[in-house]
């Protein structure tokens, strides 16, 4: 199927110049009226005069009427052109915001689905194990520490690893000790290695939640080490405040697991961050 290009500018600048000729013509037509009439009669009839201005006044007319018709015309197609592919980008623009939020949907839902999926194989484990996962919910790696830490005591996440790890999503799990006691959400150490790598997002799952922290939707993440030295002050204003709530009775495991939970909410609000806590 052939198609007819129209530059749309270069039609509306056809419409005035058959307007622009339409008055010129007039204009034209009345000057020789004008001039006509400036010669005695006796000279007018003479020449025959009258009879040609006559005719000259009905082409001229005729002419002139013509070009506006046609440029009336050229300016109204015009019109509807530039109305038919206004609608019509509107409308490709509709259909591609739709395909991009249905493709952003499909996308994010696999990621939740391999999140969740790994994030439960991984929470009872009792050694910290790192997933590190792209937007589009592909696993890039992962990485087994040890009780306390990922990697293991001595160990370094390698130069590749930590590329891996820029704009994306990291997930861990924090083990219980012997003990019981655990940490649930971040500790100041989660959330600075999160900023110096410019994650997404980290997640930390424990003893049936899940813990996320995202940056600031539009400073991203604050200095890793003024966000660990704020998250350290905090931890130690909420300790203090709980110890003499608690004094003399030791502080129990939950209220120490919410803790943790205490700082973050506080971290994220001081620095604009995104905290989520929820059930797994």
């Amino acid at each position: 199927m052939y198609r007819i290009k129209i530059d749309i500018d270069s039609a509306y600048s056809l419409a005035n110049t058959l307007k622009r000729y339409s008055q010129n013509i007039s204009e034209l037509r009345d000057s020789i009226s004008r001039l006509s009439g400036s010669l005695d009669w006796e000279s007018r009839s003479r020449a025959g005069v009258d009879s040609m201005m006559s005719s000259v006044q009905n082409m001229g007319s005729n002419l002139s009427s013509s070009l506006s018709s046609l440029a009336s015309f050229v300016e109204n197609f015009t019109n509807r052109i530039s109305d038919v592919d206004r609608k019509s980008s509107e409308s490709i623009g509709k259909i591609s915001n739709d395909y991009n939020k249905a493709l952003e949907s499909i996308r994010v839902d696999a990621l939740n689905k391999n999140l969740s999926m790994k994030e439960k194989s991984i929470i009872e484990e009792k050694v910290e194990i790192l997933c590190v996962f792209n937007s589009d919910g592909e696993l890039l790696f992962e990485k087994i520490g040890d009780e306390d830490s990922v990697p293991k005591e001595g160990e370094s996440f390698t130069k590749q690893e930590i590329s891996l790890m820029q704009n994306a999503i990291i997930t861990h799990n924090h083990p219980n000790t012997p003990d019981g006691d655990s940490n649930n959400s971040f500790s100041n150490n989660d959330l600075a290695f999160a900023a110096q790598c410019n994650m997404k997002e980290i997640r930390s799952v424990s003893n049936g939640y899940y813990y996320s922290m995202k940056p600031n939707p539009v400073e991203g993440w604050p200095n890793s080490i003024s966000l660990k030295r704020y998250w350290e002050i905090t931890l130690r204003l909420i300790l203090d405040d709980m110890y003499y709530r608690y004094h003399p009775q030791p502080i129990d495991l939950q209220n120490y697991d919410q803790l943790f939970d205490d700082v973050n909410i506080e971290v994220s609000k001081h620095f604009g961050l995104i905290y989520e806590k929820g059930q797994l």
